[in-house]
């Protein structure tokens, strides 16, 4: 008999699956924000942390991108005014050890000293170690994401799930990477199931009530269909993916994320 281990973070899931949208992207994006704001509150002149931001050339695109939300123009020129010392001595060095020289027949791009110039520039922007805000982001993901699978074994938890808005796609990738056995694997596959089913009606739903003759009829949860299929599909704005290129996001708001209703 498999005993119920209830803690927090298992009973916060259990309450997110009643509400819009994946709740691991939630949960990772909440403690992302948090971090964020712990960080230009508190940590700004941390000498320990400032050398993990330089080992790490500070944020990542997303992460850098969305501290434009938190308004706090002091901190931002502290920490990146000296990513930007660091950059500048990189570029002399480098300059001094590959210099230009007098023009040639070659374009100076394709000369060794251009080469090897921006081979070490490029190593200096090249991140020693992961962005702090994207570790967060994961740890949560990996603790939010164990209480998922270990709820798979209970027929209450399935029940809500199946009710749900489910996880991502992407999560659900990473859940099936992490399944232990083929039981995990078939209840997780079948309650995403009932939520991709249910997600498809709606949006059947908002077309056919577009057309004349039904456009009388009252308009429900389906209406937001449109906007639940892309998270659905590529997870919650702002998330950082292993191995993908983040596009800069629009500053977010200063109250930050939260679980949709």
């Amino acid at each position: 008999m498999v005993t119920r281990r209830r803690d927090v973070q298992y009973v916060q899931l259990c309450e997110a699956l009643t509400l819009d949208g994946c709740p691991i992207c939630a949960f990772a994006l909440m403690s992302v924000y948090r971090y964020l704001d712990h960080f230009l509150y508190e940590f700004v002149n941390d000498p320990w942390v400032r050398a993990e931001l330089v080992e790490s050339r500070g944020f990542c695109t997303m992460h850098s991108a969305q501290l434009l939300g938190f308004r706090d123009p002091t901190g931002v020129a502290i920490v990146y005014g000296h990513m930007l010392q660091e950059f500048r001595e990189a570029l002399r060095d480098a300059c001094r050890r590959y210099p230009a020289g007098l023009p040639a027949k070659t374009p100076w791009r394709r000369t060794r000293a251009g080469g090897e110039l921006r081979r070490t520039l490029e190593q200096w922007r090249t991140p020693r170690v992961l962005c702090p805000a994207c570790q967060i982001q994961r740890n949560t993901e990996d603790s939010y994401m164990s209480r998922l699978l270990r709820g798979l074994a209970y027929e209450d938890f399935l029940t809500s799930y199946r009710a749900s808005s489910g996880i991502c796609v992407p999560h659900l990738l990473q859940a099936l990477r992490r399944c232990t056995v083929p039981e995990q694997v078939t209840r997780l596959l079948d309650a995403e199931e009932a939520t991709l089913e249910a997600l498809q009606w709606e949006l059947s739903e908002l077309v056919r009530k577009v057309s004349y003759e039904f456009q009388h009829e009252p308009r429900g949860h389906e209406q937001t269909s449109w906007q639940r299929v892309i998270e659905k599909l590529y997870g919650r704005p702002g998330m950082v993916w292993p191995g993908q290129v983040a596009a800069v996001p629009a500053p977010t708001s200063r109250e930050g994320p939260t679980l949709h209703a």
